[in-house]
């Protein structure tokens, strides 16, 4: 039933919130912001688990999820796409994801 209460906040952004992306199953989820800052939440606790944010980084204003989930992009508002590893990053995992302009690790 919709009563129209808030029932969860989730208020770590300073800027506009651009995108929120489900993953892991809907089990946690991404939101980007015009702070220029990515963050990763698990669904239902409203605490950062991860926190993406470089100088060079620029808002990110569209996402994707890929769908074996093993990779997060983002388009980037200076004109670049911004993929992110899914996972832990190894030796491998680099070699086999050489064209990605990020790699960082957005969950474990």
């Amino acid at each position: 039933m919709r009563t129209g209460n808030r029932t969860q906040q989730y208020d770590e952004h300073l800027g506009a919130v651009n995108t929120v992306t489900f993953i892991d199953g809907g089990r946690k989820f991404v939101s980007t912001s015009d702070d220029k800052k990515i963050f990763v939440w698990e669904f239902g606790i409203p605490v950062v688990i991860k926190h993406i944010s470089e100088p060079e980084m620029h808002s990110i204003t569209a996402t994707a999820m890929h769908p074996s989930g093993k990779y997060f992009a983002g388009q980037s508002s200076d004109n670049k796409v911004r993929t992110f590893y899914k996972g832990k990053i190894s030796k491998e995992n680099l070699l086999r994801s050489s064209f990605m302009t990020q790699r960082t690790e957005i969950s474990s």
